[in-house]
């Protein structure tokens, strides 16, 4: 699926007392996970979060030094995301910012780029371990009509400091300037509201091999990062978002199949802007007797801004 991607950004070396997230980078050997859990089962995959018949998976600990306490974590295209009990906010890492899919997708006969995910260590020192193995690129085959081009990704979740790591593997792109249109290199970690996309955290800018960082979610690096290298991100304690400035407005069903209705004050012309989870922006234009139709959206978690009479609302719901 085209994805028009609304930049992202995240954390270096230096701690930002707003963000509440100090970042480093490394270089170690990459190895692929061994005896772990195989989540994508044999689904050709797309968007993970609505393609996999399980797209959530129970880590068995909180991260530590967030104010998100949950343990479910919600699995996409190379990035994850804990979200916390009103649906309004999500602990998001985001490894590449790329549109990935399946290798598989090239025939739609087997699936290729299994998801798998593994639990190591003992209560207190546990690490929750995910990866995306080789996976292909939706630019490559949107463009080319093939999927040569591969690449393999963990993130892992420290229990006892809440430290994350971006680890990469073998990466092979022949053409990286033909994804252009299908996503950046927008890598980052930190909070995120779903319904305003007020943003605490970190993304990376510059060169992949020693980013620096930006306190906001535009960041944007220079290429994909080679094989080897990891990005650690920690969060300090407490780390959460602000309140939203915009009022929040009611939306049903919930959750919808093909139409979403909005209660707001009057009928007045309300302009609308719809993104994914992700932050991706998918639609914009004037509700229709305060109702939008969402028939030919994918199923997953979606996010709506709204602007009548010079007033913003926002909220998000849920596409089954």
């Amino acid at each position: 699926m085209k994805k028009i991607v609304l930049l992202v950004g995240f954390a270096c070396s230096a701690l930002f007392m707003q963000a509440q997230v100090t970042f480093s980078t490394s270089t170690g050997t990459y190895t692929n996970l061994a005896g772990a859990t195989t989540l994508s089962d044999s689904v050709i995959w797309d968007d993970p979060e609505s393609d996999l018949k399980t797209p959530t998976y129970n880590v068995g600990f909180s991260v530590s030094g967030a104010s998100i306490k949950t343990q479910q974590i919600t699995i996409g295209d190379g990035f994850v995301y804990f979200e916390d009990a009103t649906g309004d906010n999500g602990l998001y890492f985001e490894t590449t910012g790329l549109d990935l899919i399946d290798r598989g997708f090239i025939d739609d006969k087997k699936a290729l780029s299994p998801i798998s995910a593994l639990v190591t260590g003992n209560a207190g020192s546990r690490i929750f371990k995910i990866e995306w193995k080789n996976f292909g690129f939706y630019g490559e085959y949107s463009d080319s009509g093939t999927v040569n081009d591969y690449g393999n990704i963990q993130v892992w979740i420290h229990e006892s400091d809440g430290r994350v790591e971006f680890r990469y593997g073998d990466i092979v792109m022949d053409e990286p300037a033909s994804y252009d249109g299908y996503g950046g290199y927008n890598v980052f970690a930190g909070i995120l509201n779903f319904n305003n996309f007020d943003f605490n955290g970190v993304s990376l800018i510059g060169q992949s091999n020693n980013p620096e960082t930006k306190d906001d979610w535009d960041g944007i690096m220079g290429g994909f990062p080679a094989n080897g290298r990891i990005y650690t991100f920690k969060f300090n304690m407490g780390a959460s978002v602000g309140n939203s400035t915009a009022l929040k407005v009611k939306l049903y069903p919930q959750p919808a199949v093909s139409f979403i209705k909005v209660e707001l004050p009057n009928t007045s012309e309300t302009q609308y802007t719809l993104y994914t989870i992700k932050g991706e922006l998918i639609g914009k234009g004037t509700l229709n007797n305060q109702e939008l139709n969402i028939a030919n959206l994918k199923n997953g978690m979606y996010a709506l801004k709204l602007e009548q009479n010079g007033k913003q609302y926002h909220s998000v719901f849920h596409k089954n």
